[in-house]
């Protein structure tokens, strides 16, 4: 420790005598670490941190794939036939995407909160924690089906004061009563981000093929990608079968499953991986200038280095 002491007294008595020099020094190497410290905040949160859900390992996203890519929008008869694949998935949930905005009347003054509409398997999915009450039923969740809501933690606490008594309360959505089941708990961070979920209420026999939902399913245990791949495969033939006319249902086109971590990276892991590669070389190129400025000024008189400094002296 005492020599740890020493080298550093010295380190800076020899920066103190040198004010240009110990000002470049810092600023060039802030450059390239502030840069690098950055970056790396935004990839370890994008690539490197798993998902905020329990088991995220086991989520996946289905899609349609075809020799042109993959497709994350699906109807309503797609969702139901990925539903019935109960021996690779533990459940599947379908959602809307959009997060429209829905008023929020009642209380002091109106307010326009997000809302998507969710199958009831869709907290089981994401292992979505509850603070009070409960999510949706399967009957809840059928054509006809009671007008229910489950509301976010956060929309609980800024406009019911985290009332407890707001379950089995009404509230009015767009000129519509609601009765509110449950409140999500805290952690749970929906994508999109919502602040009221109601029922998706798919019709079971639906021929409508609009693509406006996004699915996602949990594995079962023990199963693997390439295993519910095969089974989506077999799907796609089943359901080709089935509606022989399906607008988006042509040659190559096939359903397929694929980790949901990598849909939510999508395409920006190789931008990430260069920008943070550039950023690196940004601070070796610092330090490469950092050592070739402390090696001239410690070279001799001809340089105007350290010795001819202390001969000035």
């Amino acid at each position: 420790m005492e020599t740890i002491l020493q080298n550093l007294r010295h380190g800076l008595r020899m920066l103190a005598k040198s004010p240009g020099f110990t000002t470049v020094a810092i600023l060039t190497l802030a450059l390239g670490i502030g840069a690098n410290t950055a970056i790396f905040s935004v990839v370890n949160a994008v690539l490197l941190q798993p998902l905020s859900y329990p088991n995220p390992d086991r989520l996946v996203e289905l899609e349609l794939s075809s020799p042109q890519g993959n497709g994350d929008i699906t109807s309503i008869p797609k969702f139901n036939a990925w539903r019935e694949q109960t021996q690779v998935f533990d459940s599947v949930a379908a959602y809307d995407f959009g997060g429209p905005g829905i008023n929020l009347t009642g209380g002091d003054r109106p307010e326009q909160v997000k809302g998507i509409r969710v199958s009831a398997d869709y907290f089981r999915v994401f292992g979505a924690p509850m603070a009070i009450g409960r999510t949706f039923s399967a009957e809840e969740d059928r054509p006809g089906g009671a007008a229910i809501a489950l509301i976010s933690n956060g929309l609980w606490w800024s406009k019911f004061g985290g009332d407890p008594a707001i379950v089995n309360r009404t509230i009015d959505l767009g000129g519509e009563p609601f009765t509110v089941i449950g409140v999500l708990g805290p952690t749970f961070t929906s994508d999109p981000k919502s602040d009221i979920w109601l029922p998706l209420k798919p019709d079971p026999n639906s021929v409508d093929q609009g693509h406006y939902l996004r699915a996602t399913a949990r594995l079962k245990p023990g199963i693997t990608i390439a295993q519910a791949q095969a089974a989506m495969k077999l799907a796609a033939e089943q359901f080709n079968r089935k509606f022989p006319n399906s607008p988006v249902m042509g040659p190559g086109v096939t359903f397929t499953a694929i980790p949901l971590k990598d849909s939510v990276i999508g395409d920006v892991r190789f931008g990430l991986l260069l920008l943070f590669g550039a950023v690196a070389l940004v601070l070796l190129i610092a330090c490469v200038n950092v050592a070739t400025l402390q090696t001239f000024c410690s070279r001799g008189p001809r340089y105007g280095g350290a010795r001819w400094q202390s001969a000035r002296r």
